[in-house]
């Protein structure tokens, strides 16, 4: 029988990253936002939820989806898998040494592959899940083949470095978003993984249920 993992997580799990200020960590503000200029994108986001490390290991992962809510205009906005690590911070708009800003994954001594995050050393190159925002509303990022590998990979011990979400364009536009800070616990970001017991899991409760 599946089972679900819904998890909202109060603080230290999402950042965002900004090109006006790049030194600067945001892991203590309300906001994740991912903007662009017109010519460049200017701010992208770091989610990772840790819960997922709660799964038994090799827990077969079914669905799993991403929920956000959206308090700016609309827009396309992508996540990808990130594939180092970073450290969220407790800034507000403040440079913190270790921390995660635009220009470094641990300020000022490690540098992302690409700034913000969007290089091929700092994200996988596939789109995990991509989706057109509904404004000033809760946006869910579907269940995807290339979402459920990511969580699979953590649930089967890799290490988990969450994902990186950006504007799918860089036509001037900007997507906000509450941050895992926000005061109102039902608009932090969430996440939804549906996934059944490993096989050795499910023999052992067979035994215990008198099962074979």
């Amino acid at each position: 029988m599946a089972s679900p993992l819904v998890s909202q997580p109060s603080s230290g799990q999402d950042v965002r990253l900004y090109y006006g200020a790049s030194s600067n960590n945001y892991g203590a503000t309300s906001g994740i936002n991912t903007t662009a200029d017109g010519t460049r994108i200017t701010q992208t986001f770091l989610i990772r939820f840790e819960e997922i490390s709660t799964i038994a290991l090799n827990s077969p992962v079914q669905s799993v989806t991403i929920d956000l809510m959206n308090w700016t205009a609309g827009g396309a906005v992508e996540m990808h898998k990130m594939l180092v690590s970073w450290v969220t911070g407790t800034a507000n708009a403040a440079a913190q040494s270790g921390s995660v800003c635009w220009d470094y994954r641990a300020y000022s001594s490690v540098s992302w592959g690409t700034a913000g995050a969007m290089g091929n050393s700092d994200r996988d190159s596939e789109v995990s899940a991509s989706r057109t925002i509904s404004a000033y509303a809760n946006n869910t990022w579907g269940s995807t083949t290339k979402l459920v590998a990511d969580v699979q990979s953590w649930v089967d011990g890799a290490s988990n470095y969450g994902w990186v979400f950006y504007k799918t364009s860089t036509a001037s536009g900007n997507n906000y978003f509450r941050s895992s800070e926000y005061s109102t616990a039902s608009e932090r970001p969430k996440i939804t993984v549906t996934y059944t017991d490993p096989p050795a899991h499910r023999h052992i409760l067979a035994l215990f249920a008198g099962g074979f």
